[in-house]
């Protein structure tokens, strides 16, 4: 995540969250429930900031990639969502890549593969 995480990213990733849950029927305390989280906490959040007592300054809000991931799973948001959620807090979008077995293509498929593999551990 980057330090530099700019507010209004924070405020934007706030309204994205706090519209997938309300999209949801879902209040603050029973998300927060869901993810383990307190329920302040995903109010800060949900704002975009966090403000100690007694500062003028408002602060962005850093939650770790794994609490993220968490939030848009419990929320079932696009992948989509969640990549745009990952990157306004500095974090990397999900890989979504995955691994496909031989056994899983079709039988044209899977012998161009192999022959093709062949070839390649054949080359110096």
């Amino acid at each position: 995540m980057t330090d530099a995480i700019q507010l209004a990213d924070s405020q934007e990733l706030g309204k994205l969250l706090r519209a997938a849950r309300e999209g949801k029927g879902l209040s603050r305390p029973q998300l927060a429930a869901r993810v383990n989280l307190h329920r302040e906490r995903l109010l800060q959040i949900e704002q975009g900031y966090v403000q100690r007592k007694g500062d003028p300054i408002r602060r962005p809000t850093l939650l770790a990639r794994e609490k993220l991931i968490a939030l848009c799973n419990a929320l079932q948001v696009p992948p989509d969502t969640t990549d745009r959620i990952l990157t306004l807090s500095g974090y990397a979008p999900m890989d979504r890549r995955r691994i496909v077995y031989l056994d899983e293509l079709p039988p044209d498929a899977a012998e161009e593969f192999s022959k093709l593999f062949e070839e390649a551990r054949r080359r110096p």
